[in-house]
C-alpha cells in the first residue's frame, strides 16, 4: 500500500490553548474577541460564556457552536462585570473535553450617548467612533447608543481612522513628548513619535508609503500687524507698527517620519511659502495672542495617492492648500475673497466663503469635502447668526469649483470649533459639530443626514461621570478589531506533541478567515530554510469583510523528501497580530507498515510494532488505519499485507 504523505511538524506552537482574552485580564469593551488554538481533526467548536465559574444553566449567557477557532461576542457582555469562558471540540461522533476555563473582567463604562434615530431604514449600519480632547478619550457606540468600547487608561483623542481600521490620535500620557500615536482596540500603542518631538494633536496618520505624517510647531519672529488690537500691544511695550519683527508667530510644519527609525525624512514649512501679510483680520486671533500668535492653526491634511498631492487645512487663515509631494510646490490656495484676506488674488474658489474649517478629505470620485465651521459666516454672508456647513466640491482642472453638495446645519448646531464630516457608503453624511442640538448643557452633537438633507439620527454623547463631550471627530466604522483573523490548517493531526499534516498531494493548504468588518490585505510569507521543496513566497492577498480564502502551497522539488519552512501571516495594516510558525516537513513515498524502512514488509515489521505497542510508543509508519494509535488492528493489517 503506497501513499505519498506530506508530514509537517509545527515546532513553535502549543495547541489546545485559549489565547484571548488572557486569564484575569481587564477588557475595555463589551464586544469581546475570543481566540484559541486550532485542534486536530475538528469539525466544530463549542464555546460557552458564563457569569459563574460553575457554568450552570442560570449563569451561561452564550452557548454556541462555530467552525473556526475565533468568535466575537457582541450582544451579551456588560460593563463592570466578571465573566468565564471555555471551549471544547466537537467531531462527528463525540464532544471533547473542555480545553480550560478562563476569566476576564470588563471595566467601567466611560461614555453615555443619547441617540435619537428618526428613520431606522435609512441609517448606515455600523458603529460610531469618537474622540474627545477635553477628556482625552476615544469611545465607540453602537446603533442603540450603547458604548461598546473605550480607550481605558490610554488617554488618547482619536483624530483619524482609515479604511483598514487603523486608529491614530493624540496621547496625553507623555505630554509633551510622544504625543502622536497609532493605537489599537486592545489599547496597545502600535507606533509613537520621536521621544523629544511634540506632534500636534489635530492630525497624525500613516501615509501610503507606510511612514507617518503629522504637524509640529514652528516659530519665527514676525511683525504685529496694524489693527484694532494695536493699542493693546503698544501698551505692552511692542512697536506694533506692522513692520518690526518683534513677535513670535507659530506655524505648523508638516513632517514625515520613518516608520522604523522615526527619523525625519521630509517636511513642508509654511514660513517658506506664506507671507506675513496673510493673517486673520476678522476672527479675533490677534486679541488672544499673548506670547505667541497662532498664525496657522493647521488642523488637517489629506494625502491623495491619485496625483501624489497633499491637501492641508489652515484654520486661522480660512485656507485650504494643495501641494505636490514630495516637491512641496503649491498647486493652489483656496480661501477668502478680497477684502477679507491680503494677497487674496491668489486664492481660488473664493466664492465658497468658508471660514475656520476642519477635517478635509478627498472622496473616491475626487471631490473635496470638509466641515466649514463658519466663524466668519455672519460677516461673509451677511447673516444675523453664524452657521456651520458641510461642503462637497469638485475642483476642476482649471481650478474652478463646482459645489456638488452643501448642507447648512441648523443655527443651534453652529460649531465654532472642532467638527468633521464623513460621506458614508450609502450616500449619507455623518456630521460632527460642537454645536448643541438642544440647549440643555450637553456637549457636541453627531447627526446623520441623507443626500436629500434630512436629519435621520441625532447623537449627544457625554462622559459617564457627567462631563460635556465635544467630539473632535466622529467616524462610522463597520466593526472594531480590524485585525481579527484566524488560520485553520487542513488535515491537522497531533501525535506525541508533534503537529502533523497528512496530505495525499504534494501540497499544504490552510484557510484564512477575516472576522472583521474591513476588507483587509494579508501578507503571506513562506521561507524554505533549506531550499529543498518550496519556492519562497512573499505575497499579499485581499480578503473581503467576514470572508475567507483557501491558500495552497505546492512542493516543486521531487529530489528531496524533507525541509524546514517558516510561515507567517498577518493583516498588512495590523502587524501587531502576526501568526508565525516554523514547520519541519518530511515528504516521502513510503510503505505504511515498513517500520524498519527496508523497503519490505515482513515479520520483522510485525515484531517491531508489537514492541511499540507493549512499550506504549508510537511510529506513524505502523498506524495503517490512521487512528493515531498503534494496536492489534494495525498488526492484523500488516499481516494481511504480508499474506497478500
Amino acid at each position: 500500500m503506497n501513499k505519498s504523505l506530506l508530514f509537517i511538524f509545527f515546532v513553535s506552537i502549543s495547541f489546545s490553548e485559549l489565547l484571548h482574552p488572557e486569564n484575569f485580564s481587564e477588557q475595555n469593551s463589551t464586544h469581546i474577541l475570543f481566540k484559541w488554538d486550532q485542534e486536530q481533526e475538528v469539525y466544530d467548536y463549542n464555546i460557552q460564556i458564563s457569569s459563574s465559574i460553575n457554568f450552570n444553566n442560570n449563569s451561561i449567557i452564550r452557548d454556541t457552536i462555530i467552525n473556526k477557532p475565533i468568535y466575537i461576542e457582541k450582544e451579551l457582555i456588560d460593563w463592570d462585570n466578571l465573566y468565564f469562558w471555555r471551549v471544547r471540540t466537537i467531531d462527528m461522533e463525540s464532544q471533547g473535553n473542555w480545553i480550560e476555563t478562563r476569566r476576564f473582567y470588563t471595566s467601567e463604562n466611560k461614555v453615555n450617548v443619547d441617540l435619537n434615530i428618526l428613520n431606522q431604514e435609512l441609517i448606515q449600519e455600523g458603529l460610531t467612533i469618537i474622540g474627545d480632547d477635553g477628556n482625552l478619550l476615544t469611545a465607540v457606540y453602537d446603533s442603540n447608543g450603547r458604548c461598546i468600547w473605550h480607550d481605558g487608561d490610554l488617554n488618547v483623542m482619536l483624530n483619524n481612522t482609515n479604511e483598514y481600521g487603523q486608529l491614530f490620535g493624540f496621547s496625553g500620557n507623555n505630554w509633551p513628548n510622544k504625543s502622536g500615536i497609532e493605537y489599537n482596540y486592545f489599547n496597545d500603542i502600535v507606533w509613537q513619535g520621536p521621544s523629544d518631538i511634540y506632534i500636534d494633536e489635530h492630525e497624525i496618520k500613516q501615509i501610503p508609503n507606510q511612514n507617518y505624517m503629522g504637524f509640529v510647531e514652528e516659530f519665527n519672529l514676525g511683525p504685529i500687524p496694524l489693527g484694532e488690537w494695536t493699542n493693546i500691544y503698544q501698551s505692552l511695550g511692542y512697536e506694533a507698527d506692522g513692520e518690526s519683527y518683534e513677535f513670535n508667530w507659530k506655524g505648523n510644519r508638516l513632517v514625515e517620519w520613518d516608520r522604523f527609525t522615526k527619523q525625519e525624512l521630509w517636511s513642508w514649512n509654511p514660513f517658506d511659502f506664506f507671507s506675513f501679510e496673510e493673517y486673520d483680520q476678522y476672527g479675533g486671533t490677534w486679541y488672544y495672542s499673548f506670547d505667541v500668535h497662532d498664525w496657522m492653526h493647521s488642523n488637517a491634511f489629506y494625502f491623495d495617492t491619485n496625483d501624489n498631492s497633499i491637501y492641508m487645512s489652515h484654520r486661522h487663515l480660512s485656507r485650504i492648500t494643495k501641494i505636490s509631494y514630495p516637491e512641496g510646490q503649491i498647486e493652489w490656495v483656496m480661501g477668502l475673497p478680497c477684502p477679507y484676506m491680503n494677497l487674496c488674488e491668489q486664492n481660488i474658489c473664493s466664492d465658497l466663503k468658508f471660514s475656520f474649517q476642519h477635517h478635509i478629505s478627498v472622496l473616491d470620485n475626487g471631490n473635496l469635502i470638509f466641515f466649514d465651521n463658519g466663524n466668519l459666516s455672519e460677516l461673509l454672508n451677511d447673516l444675523n447668526d453664524p452657521v456651520s456647513r458641510v461642503i462637497e466640491v469638485d475642483v476642476t482642472e482649471n481650478n474652478n469649483c463646482e459645489i456638488i453638495w452643501e448642507y447648512t446645519l441648523p443655527e443651534e448646531l453652529f460649531g465654532p470649533f472642532h467638527g468633521s464630516v464623513q460621506k458614508l457608503s450609502n450616500g449619507n453624511y455623518l456630521i460632527n459639530t460642537a454645536g448643541m442640538y438642544n440647549t440643555n448643557g450637553h456637549g457636541g452633537t453627531i447627526i446623520e443626514v441623507t443626500e436629500n438633507k434630512n436629519i435621520i439620527s441625532i447623537a449627544e454623547p457625554e462622559t459617564s461621570w457627567g462631563d460635556n463631550l465635544y467630539s473632535y471627530r466622529a467616524y462610522r466604522i463597520p466593526s472594531i478589531y480590524p485585525n481579527a483573523f484566524s488560520i485553520v490548517f487542513n488535515n491537522l493531526k497531533i501525535i506525541n506533541d508533534q503537529n502533523i499534516i497528512d496530505s495525499d498531494s504534494r501540497a499544504i493548504s490552510f484557510n484564512i478567515y477575516n472576522e472583521s468588518g474591513f476588507t483587509q490585505p494579508y501578507t503571506i510569507s513562506l521561507n524554505d530554510l533549506e531550499n529543498q521543496l518550496f519556492n519562497n513566497i512573499d505575497t499579499t492577498i485581499y480578503i473581503n469583510a467576514y470572508d475567507n480564502i483557501n491558500f495552497e502551497i505546492n512542493a516543486n522539488n521531487t529530489e528531496f523528501s524533507s525541509t524546514n519552512i517558516d510561515i507567517s501571516v498577518y493583516p498588512f495594516h495590523h502587524q501587531y497580530d502576526t501568526y508565525n510558525n516554523t514547520f519541519q516537513i518530511n515528504l516521502n513515498n513510503i510503505n505504511l507498515g515498513d517500520l524498519n524502512e527496508d523497503f519490505d514488509i515482513n515479520i520483522q515489521d510485525i515484531i517491531i510494532i508489537i514492541q511499540l505497542i507493549l512499550n506504549d510508543e508510537f511510529n506513524y509508519l505502523g498506524d495503517l488505519n490512521m487512528d493515531l494509535e498503534l494496536n492489534v488492528i494495525d498488526v492484523v493489517q500488516i499481516v494481511n499485507i504480508i499474506l497478500n
